[in-house]
């Protein structure tokens, strides 16, 4: 059985806060209500999706064990036998995250807009689907043109900050492979000239990564430490638009397009990296004839 309440206010106010001597506020969102017979088997996940009035997939929850690096973990949903209840905080998936990196600002999913949504619960082959209204915030004055806006920008500063994070991630992932070569080939012939020209585009990888995040960022503290990278700059667009009841300022576009064009030079620069600059390793390294695997030699 799932329970969802008739609507739910969208709004910046937070809840959930306790104050010494005052009772706990509501919490802030929409709350689902789902009742099972039993307990899931250990095997069975149970998942609670959220999806908007095109069928599209906005927020999900669910059982399944968590991955190494998943930035969702207060999206687990732990069900039991009888009454369960979950919390829609109303917003959007996260962004992607590179895991051990420290984020300027927080990096929640913006705000749905009001409108019409599907609350689909999941558990094991039985599947209950009921909807959800999302209302207007009673002293919101904004059209719903400026609302569409305003969600139409949302989305593309969330999709510009994945972009930015998967670029990072690819930059590092071939910077790891470098490092392993020159350790694999150092006892070859050839070991001096295929490191030196490894060594070249780990620095390279090094100084353009520095752009794009915050590559030294480990503690709360480090984001006044250290340069923020055009991913903090991003994040802290998106919070203001997102905190910010619309339309959008004319600051906030001015300074979208800023950080577009900064985005395409810092684009532009890994990818003649990771194409041009790794094509010519991969050729050095087929030229002096480097073997897929190397077999280190037998110690006495």
């Amino acid at each position: 059985h799932l329970f969802v309440p008739r609507a739910a206010y969208r709004t910046n106010l937070g809840g959930g806060g306790a104050v010494p001597g005052l009772g706990t506020n509501a919490p802030g969102g929409a709350i689902v209500y789902f009742y099972l017979a039993k307990a899931p088997d250990s095997s069975a996940t149970v998942t609670l999706e959220f999806l908007d009035g095109s069928g599209a997939v906005v927020r999900t929850a669910t059982s399944a064990p968590a991955k190494p690096g998943d930035p969702n973990g207060f999206t687990r949903l732990t069900p039991t036998a009888g009454l369960n209840r979950f919390v829609w905080d109303l917003r959007h998936e996260t962004i992607t995250r590179i895991p051990g990196r420290m984020l300027a600002e927080g990096a929640a999913g913006y705000r749905v807009a009001p409108g019409s949504y599907q609350v689909k619960l999941t558990a094991g082959s039985e599947t209950v689907t009921r909807t959800l209204e999302v209302l207007p915030d009673p002293r919101a004055k904004a059209s719903p043109d400026d609302v569409r806006a305003e969600q139409q920008v949302l989305a593309r500063l969330q999709a510009r900050m994945n972009e930015v994070q998967g670029f990072a991630k690819r930059a590092g992932a071939v910077r790891d492979q470098i490092r392993s070569l020159i350790d694999r080939t150092s006892g070859l012939a050839d070991a001096d000239t295929i490191a030196k020209a490894g060594r070249a585009i780990v620095e390279k990888i090094d100084a353009v990564e520095g752009k794009l995040t915050n590559t030294r960022g480990k503690t709360f503290q480090d984001v006044i430490n250290f340069r923020n990278g055009i991913i903090d700059q991003y994040l802290n667009l998106a919070n203001a638009v997102d905190q910010t009841e619309a339309p959008l300022t004319q600051g906030m576009r001015a300074r979208l397009e800023d950080l577009n064009r900064l985005w395409e030079s810092n684009r532009r620069e890994v990818e003649a990296i990771l194409t041009g600059d790794v094509a010519r390793l991969n050729a050095l390294v087929r030229d002096k004839g480097v073997p897929a695997v190397v077999v280190p030699e037998a110690k006495r």
